[in-house]
């Protein structure tokens, strides 16, 4: 996202002390444990900057720390001092900054203007919020192995499918328009060396560790089985026998797949065990779930509306975002409501997105 792009690049200009415009991974981005972590992340010991100060390539200073070259116990009150006043003019400000061990982590300020600004930015943006047409050259992605019937393949093979579709959503979502380039990029089951970019795929193993003998077809109906179930016993849906109901338990279970088969590094071997349910399906479901709560909700608010029991949502420059985390006291109901609705809005777009990218249909209902 733009937004938080550019707050990373002015930390970078401010820890450096001159524009740097590479590509640069020192500021780590968090995904998990936020409150714990914050929100982005640096090293504070000079020996991780070589690439960016010349001055530190000397040897006399090669285990000094970065800001100014002298992060210390001694000066990280100035330093956070003077980083909390700076980020005051960047496009997000910094909430405090907590230090661990040789890190310095920061917890980013979530106002009512940075609500707005990235709600807004990503129901404009809509399917192609999270591009990011930074890969310069082009790849043509293939597998080493002829598939004849998709449905009796192995799931090693199956795995490399499904690799390869995912790797091909992710090159179209992040290449320029005008590639310099194009290679040739193919997942392998066995290292070769030839003249196309490989990445090797590990086998899909049993419960024994040995390689599985389930067929793509069988294993789509054990986890479209498994998430009818799930669906049955854990979130009380009523179902009727119909093609209907078929045809979604088909769709959701080719997505637990899908998920399952992505739950390590394409490298790394993944065990599937087809009579486990709960550690199969427990990351799927949580998220299909979720994908439904969603569409629910929305549908709800629409039938509310129109029976003009609520308002109709106004224009989100109209929204008061200060009331999107407090209690839902009467006077303010509708504004708070509105204010989340929105969030919700924007929160349902990357969920989308995301499933998109792996080839999986959103679901509305479960």
């Amino acid at each position: 996202m733009k937004i938080l792009t550019d707050f990373t690049q002015n930390l970078l200009d401010f820890l450096v002390e001159q524009q740097y415009e590479h590509s640069q991974n020192i500021i780590r981005t968090h995904t998990k444990k936020l409150n714990e972590l914050g929100d982005l992340s640096f090293p504070t010991n000079t020996k991780n900057w070589y690439q960016f100060i010349d001055v530190i390539k000397e040897e006399s200073v090669k285990s000094v720390n970065i800001v100014k070259f002298e992060i210390s116990e001694t000066t990280r009150e100035l330093v956070t001092e003077q980083l909390l006043q700076k980020s005051s003019s960047w496009p997000i400000e910094i909430n405090k900054i907590v230090f661990k061990k040789a890190d310095a982590h920061i917890h980013l300020k979530r106002s009512p203007v940075l609500y707005k600004t990235v709600i807004k930015h990503v129901l404009m943006q809509d399917s192609q919020y999270g591009s990011c047409p930074i890969m310069s050259n082009n790849f043509n992605v293939g597998f080493s192995v002829n598939i004849e019937d998709s449905n009796i393949v192995n799931l090693t093979t199956l795995r490399m499918m499904i690799l390869k579709e995912v790797a091909e959503n992710f090159i179209k979502y992040n290449t320029m328009e005008s590639p310099r380039n194009t290679y040739n990029l193919h997942f392998v089951a066995n290292a070769v060396d030839n003249e196309n970019i490989n990445i090797l795929c590990g086998p899909v193993l049993n419960e024994r560790c040995i390689k599985s003998n389930l067929t793509a077809k069988e294993l789509y109906e054990k986890r479209a089985s498994d998430m009818r179930m799930m669906a049955q016993h854990k979130y009380g849906v009523q179902i009727k026998p119909s093609k209907a109901w078929e045809t979604y338990f088909n769709n959701i279970g080719k997505g637990s797949v899908t998920i399952e088969m992505l739950t390590n590094k394409p490298q790394k071997s993944i065990k599937i065990t087809p009579n486990d349910l709960q550690s199969a399906n427990k990351g799927a479901s949580f998220i299909f779930y979720n994908c439904a709560r969603l569409s629910a909700l929305f549908k709800e608010f629409e039938k509310r509306v129109m029976s003009e029991e609520y308002p109709r949502l106004p224009d989100i420059d109209e929204i008061d975002f200060h009331l999107i985390d407090q209690p839902n006291p009467r006077e303010h109901m509708f504004s708070i409501i509105h204010a989340r609705i929105y969030l919700l809005k924007a929160l349902q777009c990357v969920f989308h997105n995301s499933l998109h990218l792996l080839n999986i249909e959103p679901i509305k209902e479960m």
